[in-house]
């Protein structure tokens, strides 16, 4: 499902790949757990999408939650750390 859902993200269906994330997620977090670092993956990957459709607040909230489970696993060099913090610095500005 994650290999679809960036395929409609990558040719533009992004409603079809939000839906798909909103899928993935339960799964994902009662699979691991809510504070995992794959869950904050999959809401880095989600907010990209929230992004895309205009729903800036709940991106956000998502790369931010990201940010946090991924902190609490990895320090703040980590690479996928940097990723997620790129990512909301170009949110925000």
């Amino acid at each position: 499902l994650k290999r679809l859902a960036k395929v409609y993200f990558s040719l533009g269906d992004t409603k079809s790949s939000e839906a798909l994330w909103e899928k993935i997620l339960p799964t994902e977090k009662e699979a691991y757990n809510p504070r995992h670092p794959q869950v904050a993956m999959d809401l880095f990957q989600l907010a990209r999408v929230e992004w895309a459709l205009g729903e800036k607040p709940k991106a956000l909230k998502d790369l931010q939650e990201s940010i946090d489970i991924l902190k609490s696993y990895f320090p703040d060099d980590h690479p996928l750390v940097i990723q997620v913090q790129t990512q909301l610095k170009k949110f925000k500005n």
